[in-house]
């Protein structure tokens, strides 16, 4: 997987205890491994003004690894953004438990988590839709709202948003949220756009907008 990544930084946690086979699912493998090379990850982070964590929640590597690196970037001023999936319910219970749990830990060590339920992206496919389909939709989805959140930071807009805005709405908020995106086109295209949104499917037909 780092093979195939363009990423400037590369880091392997794999360590000897794991022989190369990975954390066998188990979340406290994943941290332990984390925490072991500590310095190193927050010597990654050092300079950035923000950090992604983008993951999935539910496995080993993803739940045990992400609060480690989370808390890593706090440490060296940062401000964090945690971009993570939840698992499809077909998953089973021990993966579902395991990715809350994960998510509380994230809420506690990041500024800010955008989260995702896979088991949403079915609202938004057809019966038809494959397996595999259905995973790509999913990480569209993740990547969709990283994306969201740098164009806001990186590119000129009606209203700038500069960073300085975002620290001051999310950090040390701790908090969970959701993202949706919708297009349209046209002299009504503000008004098409905005009922699109409150009748999307990953904010819940309006009432995540409602509650927040």
């Amino acid at each position: 997987s780092l093979a195939a990544s363009s990423s400037a930084v590369k880091i392997q946690l794999e360590n000897k205890l794991l022989r190369g086979l990975g954390t066998g699912g188990d979340p406290e493998r994943g941290r332990a491994i984390a925490e072991e090379q500590f310095a190193t990850l927050k010597s990654a982070c050092e300079g950035a003004d923000v950090v992604f964590v983008v993951t999935g929640l539910g496995g080993g590597a993803g739940s045990g690894i992400s609060p480690v690196i989370a808390r890593a970037a706090r440490e060296t001023g940062a401000l964090v953004l945690a971009f993570v999936t939840l698992p499809f319910l077909c998953e089973g219970n021990r993966r579902q438990q395991q990715a809350e749990a994960a998510l509380d830990q994230l809420k506690v060590v990041a500024d800010g988590v955008i989260c995702l339920p896979c088991q949403k992206t079915f609202r938004l496919i057809d019966e038809n839709t494959s397996v595999l389909d259905t995973f790509r939709i999913t990480d569209g989805l993740l990547m969709e709202s990283v994306r969201g959140v740098w164009r806001l930071l990186t590119r000129p807009g009606l209203i700038r948003i500069h960073l300085e805005d975002l620290c001051a709405l999310v950090r040390d908020r701790h908090s969970e949220s959701v993202f949706a995106s919708a297009e349209a086109t046209g002299a009504a295209r503000a008004r098409e756009v905005v009922e699109k949104l409150i009748s999307h499917p990953l904010l819940d037909e309006g009432r995540a907008l409602a509650e927040s």
